[in-house]
């Protein structure tokens, strides 16, 4: 692990206590992704892309839709995004979430 990242999380656990004494402090993972979405340090931009690369995955994977462009559509009408933008994440973002 390298020592920006060490430091991050050192930090980030140091001021967990003192931060969240403004709300319940989080007894579940889920809580605190949600602590971590509520304080603006995961960007809802980046659970838009994470959600649109991993359902994709997912569903291309279940072999849910016949076709990657009836994948697109259905994801499309379901996240209420442009198929454009479900094309462009899976494009663009495909190395964004893998681990390195």
């Amino acid at each position: 692990m390298n020592t920006h990242r060490e430091a991050f999380i050192g930090h980030l656990l140091a001021n967990y206590p003192s931060d969240s004494q403004k709300v319940q402090r989080p007894e579940s993972l889920e809580e605190f992704v949600n602590y971590l979405l509520e304080i603006r340090l995961i960007s809802e931009q980046n659970v838009r892309h994470y959600l649109v690369l991993h359902e994709y995955r997912s569903l291309r994977a279940e072999r849910a839709y016949r076709n990657k462009s009836q994948t697109i559509r259905a994801m499309a009408e379901n996240f209420s995004l442009h198929e454009n933008t479900i094309w462009n994440i899976l494009k663009d973002q495909y190395m964004k979430f893998e681990p390195h």
